[in-house]
């Protein structure tokens, strides 16, 4: 719109903002509130628009072991709730959530799935905030440490057992011997789990100078102690 004025007729007008959405709720219009203005060029910023714009991220390391299934919920005016689903992934790898301005309690999820399809982790709630989704953030990822210990009614007075971690061939490299005794009968053992996806060991009984190795046993947890009864 071209306004003409005279000489002596100061500049000045109102405007408003609207931007359209789509949510759980269906495409919605959300209209500002009027603004007051008088500069000759209009320079809009974020807080002019009735939506709140947060940002997320994935690292490069992350989007190379998954996929990213992302929700936002907040609630609204009206204490109804109403979200919002997305996706990240290497050829997404960022994007800015739009959340309405008199949202409330709005707060992240996300399902991250393997690149292989078979596992999935959650993380969240995070409150929407700008955020940036890498591995520090899981607790599978990284240095592991394992207590062990012999049960108080296990009858040997030495056992000795191999461990490997879960998402290591079995290599004698890869394989840790350890030898518990009734003077000794607790230790700790520690690895490094290079994805979250796979933080988990496995254990068997060493075998002898003339034995075969037993099979190995289910993958163990990370987060629970060891306890051998034999």
């Amino acid at each position: 719109m071209r306004l003409k004025l005279s000489p002596l007729e100061p500049l000045a007008y109102t405007c408003s903002t609207f931007i359209v959405t789509e949510d759980s709720r269906g495409i919605r219009q959300w209209d500002g509130l009027e603004l007051a203005r008088t500069e000759e060029r209009l320079r809009l910023k974020p807080d002019d628009f009735p939506i709140r714009f947060v940002p997320i991220a994935v690292s490069p390391e992350l989007l190379e072991l998954a996929t990213i299934r992302g929700r936002c919920e907040w609630l609204e005016a009206n204490h109804s709730s109403a979200s919002s689903a997305f996706v990240l992934d290497r050829d997404r790898p960022e994007l800015a959530i739009a959340i309405p301005a008199a949202a409330s309690n709005a707060s992240f999820d996300f399902d991250v799935l393997s690149v292989e399809g078979d596992r999935s982790l959650h993380l969240g709630p995070f409150s929407a905030e700008p955020l940036l989704l890498g591995l520090h953030l899981f607790p599978e990822y990284g240095p592991q440490q394992i207590s062990i210990e012999l049960a108080e009614a296990a009858s040997p007075s030495l056992v000795a057992i191999d461990l490997l971690p879960e998402n290591r061939e079995e290599m004698a490299e890869a394989v840790t011997v350890l030898a518990l005794t009734r003077n000794q009968s607790k230790k700790s053992w520690s690895y490094l789990a290079s994805s979250p996806f796979y933080p988990g060991f496995r254990y068997r009984k060493h075998a002898g100078a003339d034995g075969s190795p037993e099979p190995w046993s289910e993958i163990q947890s990370p987060f629970e102690r060891l306890v051998l009864d034999a």
